[in-house]
């Protein structure tokens, strides 16, 4: 994985071989070039701009979900903290929904060194199993992650 994308209220993992590279060299300087040491945390915002939110449906039928275009890639800054936020559930309803995978939950909620109380979490969209990304509900930080389905 190249990118790990918020897409309002969700994250999708985006490998080397999805991301549309045409747009590469039109991105942003920060990111005319793909991560060798693990994925870089993004916000990938639907465009406003009626003529690019049609282009963004259009390829996202090809296989180019905004998360994998690197010209709508903005930094893992306070605005997509405050989005990601926006969207994230209660980690309670996480665990309510999965009574039977309690210690998988648990074991991840430990390694974040937080307590359950301050977390909150957004599903992931990966290219294998189902997981969730866990947050620091005071900061909007991703802070762990779970084998879960969050959606």
């Amino acid at each position: 994985p190249v990118v790990m994308a918020l897409e309002e209220d969700r994250f999708r993992i985006v490998p080397a071989s999805g991301v549309y590279l045409e747009e590469l060299p039109l991105a942003s300087r920060e990111f005319r070039s793909l991560p060798l040491a693990g994925p870089r945390l993004v916000r990938s915002p639907m465009p406003s701009d009626p003529v690019e939110k049609t282009k963004a449906l259009s390829l996202g039928l090809r296989g180019y979900d905004i998360g994998a275009r690197p010209t709508l890639w903005q930094p893992w800054d306070a605005a997509a903290r405050a989005e990601a936020l926006a969207h994230a559930r209660p980690l309670a309803t996480l665990a309510a929904r999965h009574p039977t995978q309690r210690a998988a939950l648990d074991a991840a909620v430990a390694k974040t060194g937080l307590q359950a109380s301050g977390l909150v979490y957004i599903p992931m969209i990966t290219f294998r199993e189902d997981w969730v990304a866990l947050l620091d509900a005071a900061k909007g930080d991703v802070v762990g992650y779970a084998p879960l389905d969050g959606f």
